[in-house]
């Protein structure tokens, strides 16, 4: 069958070189907008369940829209005469009852996640990518909920460590 990536080949471009930084007045912004306290709240939430440093967040702009929190860079609001609407990617999904790191959030937090990891072998990770269960290997750092999965340490998408038959699978 086929495998839903969930935006597997997504592309975070970076400006190079100094740039003054210029929010258009209708931007929509993380904070002073409602539901700002939403966002910092599953930002902290991301922060604590993922291990992240506290200056993660720094030099980027969050913003929720429907079911997700977006993430674009402070330096891509262009300063233009018209409105803009930077989209930026999905960093994670709030319409479940525990926030899903997205596979873009996955690859674009990278090695900056210190918990919720499950690295599998080569064999594992194509039964991931196939979705199918897989068996998360012994001495893994991760719990009940969404982990990042990494193939010989590198990001390739999020997995749900779940309990069955006393073996956590990532699904």
């Amino acid at each position: 069958g086929l495998t839903d990536t969930g935006g597997f080949f997504s592309v975070l471009l970076v400006k190079a070189g100094p740039r003054e930084i210029q929010t258009p007045v209708d931007a929509p912004a993380a904070t002073g907008s409602a539901g700002s306290e939403d966002v910092e709240f599953i930002l902290k939430f991301l922060a604590d369940s993922f291990g992240l440093e506290p200056d993660w967040t720094e030099g980027w702009s969050f913003a929720h829209r429907g079911r997700s929190i977006d993430v674009v860079p402070d330096d891509h609001f262009p300063d233009l005469p018209f409105a803009v609407d930077d989209r930026g990617f999905s960093l994670v999904r709030i319409n479940g009852r525990v926030p899903k790191l997205s596979t873009q959030g996955a690859l674009w937090l990278g090695r900056r996640v210190t918990r919720q990891i499950i690295d599998l072998s080569q064999e594992d990770a194509w039964r991931y990518i196939k979705g199918q269960p897989v068996i998360v290997p012994d001495g893994q750092d991760s719990e009940f909920g969404y982990a990042q999965v990494r193939c010989l340490r590198f990001p390739i998408g999020v997995g749900l460590c779940v309990s069955a038959v006393s073996y956590p699978h990532v699904r």
